[in-house]
């Protein structure tokens, strides 16, 4: 299945993340869709603050009943080629598969947010 690196700006996570998709169209149909609506961004230029309805955001549907789902802005930083998300809240663990949905003006496309391993020191 393929997928891209994700990367929070607000915390550190000490476990890697990605979003998983189920196919190659699946793929591009989300990486197309979401850098249509925002644009590539370079990481030097990401702009905090932005209305929420003026950019792509990225809900991530929790595994349980005990938290809400978070929504985050989402984009693409063309430097380290990986997905940037403003935030996770406090719904992830290590090795585990949430459901996320990234919300466009007119369209939402489903993937998968997957937690790896912590690293061993």
């Amino acid at each position: 299945r393929p997928r891209v690196p994700l990367v929070c700006t607000d915390i550190v996570r000490p476990f890697p993340m990605s979003l998983e998709f189920e196919g190659i169209q699946e793929y591009q149909g989300f990486m197309l869709a979401l850098q249509r609506q925002a644009g590539r961004r370079d990481s030097s230029s990401l702009v905090r603050g932005a209305p929420m309805e003026d950019l792509p955001f990225l809900e991530i549907l929790p595994a349980d009943n005990l938290h809400e789902p978070v929504q985050t802005r989402i984009m693409f930083d063309t430097h380290a080629e990986v997905l940037t998300i403003d935030t996770a809240g406090d719904i992830l663990m290590e090795c585990a598969k949430y459901r996320v949905l990234l919300h466009l003006r007119d369209d939402q496309k489903p993937a998968l947010l997957v937690t790896g391993i912590r690293p061993q020191r």
